[in-house]
Order: structure tokens, then C-alpha cells, then sequence
């Protein structure tokens, strides 16, 4: 029993998103094409509003800022890879930091 238990909470803490590798993916794959550092795209929205964005394979997400990023991107944004291993991360750093949230990223790169 406890062996389950083990393994079920292993499982919810590996799918989760971790906003630190949010932020990496952010700053190496958006920030360029987007114009703005994480701290002005991470107070865009609120909790809820992020968690709405990514509802339903990040069809929001996708729809408000696939426009303002290059073909590779957008086919990026489209891609299974995207929606298993770069959008729980990026949805968790957006919230961790969003506008209702009293903290501000510092990242390392996107000062350009």
C-alpha cells in the first residue's frame, strides 16, 4: 500500500510543471520572438487566466501568441513535445508569477 502511495505521489510531482524549467523554456524559446523579459509576460495574466490559455492543449495559449512567433515556433506550439514537456512547465511558471502574485522573475538572458 504504501509503495502505491509512493509511486502516485512520484507521478503527480513528475507531471506537475516546475516554474524554474517554465522559466529556462521561456527565456530560450519565446522571449525573443515575443519582445518582452518573463517578468512583463508573467504579469500579463492571472492564475486563472493562464490556467485557462493552457486549458484544452493550450488552444488559448496557442491562439494569442502563435501569431507573433515565426513557423518553427508555431509548429512547436502544435507538437505533442510541446504539450508533454514544455507546457506543464510554462503553465506553472505564468502562475507561479502572474499578475495576483506577489512575485517578479529575475531572468537570466531576456534582458536583451
Amino acid at each position: 500500500m504504501r509503495l502505491k502511495l509512493i509511486w502516485a505521489l512520484l507521478a503527480t510531482i513528475l507531471l506537475a510543471g516546475d516554474p524554474s524549467r517554465g522559466q529556462i523554456f521561456y527565456v530560450h524559446l519565446f522571449v525573443e520572438e515575443l519582445g518582452f523579459d518573463g517578468a512583463i509576460f508573467t504579469k500579463l495574466h492571472t492564475q486563472k487566466e493562464w490556467e485557462a490559455l493552457f486549458a484544452d492543449r493550450a488552444e488559448g495559449f496557442i491562439a494569442l501568441f502563435g501569431p507573433k512567433l515565426g513557423e518553427e515556433k508555431r509548429a512547436l506550439l502544435e507538437s505533442e513535445h510541446f504539450q508533454e514537456r514544455i507546457a506543464p512547465h510554462l503553465l506553472a511558471f505564468a502562475r507561479h508569477y502572474a499578475k495576483d502574485r506577489p512575485a517578479t522573475p529575475v531572468c537570466i538572458g531576456d534582458e536583451e
